[in-house]
């Protein structure tokens, strides 16, 4: 046995001392390299992938889905509101709710008398009082 010390003894000191050198110098650098956390992050993604994958097709279903869902909103207050202009130019009355939910779906507001637009108004917080006055010719 004392062959196999004297042999690699001088080895096993020089691998410790620089081992010890080492620990030194990597706590004295202000480097942090931490080989675990990019070992889990690659054991993760392993693990997860099909979650992964599923998850982003959900999410392009789901903004598919609320894209399409706009289109058909749009649509139908489009139809609201043109369905409410002829009523009202086949002179059918309204109540306040019919003007309040034409009102409430519009952008832009633009009144007519008797062939000539009497005012453009916006769809945010319409002035009642001149949407009034402007329907009725003033």
């Amino acid at each position: 046995m004392s062959g196999w010390l004297a042999e690699y003894g001088g080895k096993l000191i020089g691998g410790l001392a620089t081992l010890l050198a080492s620990s030194v110098v990597v706590e004295i650098v202000p480097i942090k390299i931490c080989p675990w956390t990019a070992f889990f992050r690659w054991v993760g993604k392993k693990i997860n992938g099909d979650v992964r994958e599923k998850l982003d097709e959900i999410s392009n279903d789901l903004s598919t889905h609320i894209h399409e869902d706009n289109q058909r909103n749009a649509k139908r207050a489009r139809v609201r509101i043109l369905r409410f202009a002829d009523e009202i130019l086949q002179g059918e009355l309204h109540s306040k709710e019919h003007f309040d939910e034409i009102l409430e779906v519009s952008d832009r507001i633009v009144v007519m008398f008797e062939g000539q637009i009497m005012g453009v108004f916006s769809g945010k917080n319409p002035p009642i009082e001149e949407i009034s006055l402007a329907m009725a010719g003033k």
